[in-house]
């Protein structure tokens, strides 16, 4: 559990990013209806690296804090990764939902839409992804020198 509030902060600085970015880029009318779809893709390209590096970063911490536990290095990477990627999509999304689809100013609605899914993902990933992925890989048996 200590790792979720790193993962909500950098997931949430990744979201921030993406939302100011599209933001931008929609009231520069450098994205149209035409082009959302390569910005879409671009910035969600640039989560999944995003995501990966700092999941790497952050499993590699893991692993050497866990005493070289290769199963919860592993699940910190998932969660970090999947909660940076979700939030570049949904970063991204939102400013293009509310100015092409409800035709509302993205920079006033997307902010707390995107921050709790953000919020609610990262949060998600954490707990129930890394319950599933240490129970598949992590150890079965539980010995007294285990802290909780």
């Amino acid at each position: 559990m200590a790792f979720l509030p790193l993962t909500s902060a950098i997931s949430g600085n990744v979201g921030l990013q993406a939302s100011t970015l599209t933001t931008r880029a929609v009231s520069h009318l450098q994205i149209t209806k035409h082009s959302y779809c390569i910005w879409l893709y671009k910035e969600i390209v640039a989560a999944a690296y995003q995501g990966f590096s700092m999941g790497a970063i952050s499993g590699i911490f893991a692993y050497i804090a866990s005493g070289h536990d290769a199963a919860f290095s592993f699940t910190i990477f998932i969660a970090q990764f999947s909660s940076i990627l979700t939030a570049g999509l949904t970063g991204t999304l939102a400013p293009l939902l509310f100015t092409f689809v409800f035709r509302r100013d993205s920079g006033q609605w997307g902010g707390p839409l995107e921050t709790a899914i953000q919020d609610i993902v990262g949060s998600f990933s954490m707990v129930i992804l890394s319950y599933h992925v240490l129970n598949l890989l992590g150890p079965h048996e539980i010995s007294e020198s285990d802290m909780c």
